[in-house]
Formats: structure tokens, C-alpha cells, sequence
């Protein structure tokens, strides 16, 4: 029997509600013992469940309803002009439906294609920045559609909206798996080269 039919989810709504939403308010803006809070819940759903649902977090509604017009945008566009910005050896660009097959799992060996289609972005870096001149693997440019302006604004925004977002999080996350580490302590370990 395939593990996905075993293992299917009978119930979305429980399963959804399965998953830790956490409040990272009190943590950002500074709440007596919130840090420690926070770090808690963060330590309890990762050991628990694996993952959870991010709430407090800041980020405006227009933010990620853009993000998604760019995305809808973007994969409305004809198959033909996206197959032009195809995934590089950066992993920057445009993947086709059926073209990914997930080797990596140790729970399930996949033997068909991914049925998605996905458009991955990353810094968006000039022409000159010192890893595109070096060649740095994994730091390379976007690849964008002609004229999709404001898809781009929308995509890069909401990158680094998104980026902000995780280094803020990222001193609660390393003190759930640190309790007690003085703030910021390992922040050195996440700066960009």
C-alpha cells in the first residue's frame, strides 16, 4: 500500500488544529518573560510535532496578498516565456510541472514527478555583487520575466519582508534550543559572508 494512502489525513480540520500556532508578539515587542515564552512553545512544537504555525509576526495582510497576485501572476504567464527562466544551477528560476522527484526521503521512495510547478527567488543581487562575480554556488541572480515589473517588486519585497521576519525569529528559535542562552549569542552563525 503507498505510505501517502496509509498515512492519508481523515480529517483536515483536526489535523490542522494538530499544529502549534505560536504568538511571537510577546517576544518582539519586549513582554516580561515573553522571550522565554515564546522560546518555550517553540522548543515544545519542534520536539512535539516538527513544526507550527507563526502568528505575531508583523507582517502586513497587503504584503502577502501581493506576494500571491505576483505568484498567480507569474504562473498565468504563457509556458513557452516561463520555460525561458528555467532553474539554474543556483536554484534560482522556473521548475515545470512533473520535473522534480523528492530522492531524499527516508519515509517514502518516490518514483514518479512532483506535480507542481514552483518559481524559487532568492537576493536579489546585481551583476557585480561579489558572489555573482565569483561564481558562488547557490548566490546568483534572479531570473525575471520581461515586463512583470511590479511582479518583481511584490516578490522581492515580500523576500525581504520574509527574511526580516526570520532573523527576528531567530534569536527565540536559537533560545528554545539554547534555554537561557543570552540574546543574540549565535547570531554571528546566520550573518551573510
Amino acid at each position: 500500500m503507498n505510505i501517502f494512502k496509509a498515512m492519508a489525513v481523515k480529517d483536515l480540520e483536526e489535523a490542522t488544529r494538530a499544529i502549534p500556532v505560536i504568538d511571537f508578539a510577546p517576544a518582539f515587542l519586549g513582554e516580561p518573560d515573553g522571550l522565554d515564552a515564546v522560546a518555550a512553545q517553540v522548543r515544545e512544537a519542534s520536539e512535539r510535532v516538527g513544526f507550527f504555525y507563526l502568528a505575531g509576526h508583523g507582517v502586513p495582510s497587503s504584503t502577502v496578498e501581493a506576494a500571491f497576485e505576483a505568484s498567480r501572476e507569474f504562473h498565468a504567464m504563457p509556458l513557452e516565456e516561463k520555460l525561458t527562466l528555467q532553474i539554474n544551477e543556483n536554484n534560482i528560476g522556473y521548475l515545470p510541472v512533473n520535473q522534480s522527484i523528492q530522492g531524499a526521503s527516508q519515509v517514502h521512495k518516490a518514483t514518479r514527478p512532483n506535480y507542481n510547478e514552483s518559481f524559487f527567488i532568492s537576493h536579489d543581487r546585481g551583476p557585480g555583487h561579489p558572489d555573482v562575480v565569483a561564481g558562488t554556488p547557490l548566490r546568483g541572480r534572479n531570473q525575471w520575466p520581461e515586463g512583470h515589473h511590479a511582479m518583481r517588486a511584490a516578490m522581492v519585497a515580500y523576500f525581504k519582508t520574509m527574511e526580516a521576519v526570520g532573523e527576528r525569529t531567530g534569536d527565540r528559535r536559537r533560545r528554545a534550543v539554547r534555554p537561557g542562552a543570552p540574546h543574540r549569542q549565535l547570531v554571528h552563525h546566520h550573518a551573510r559572508p
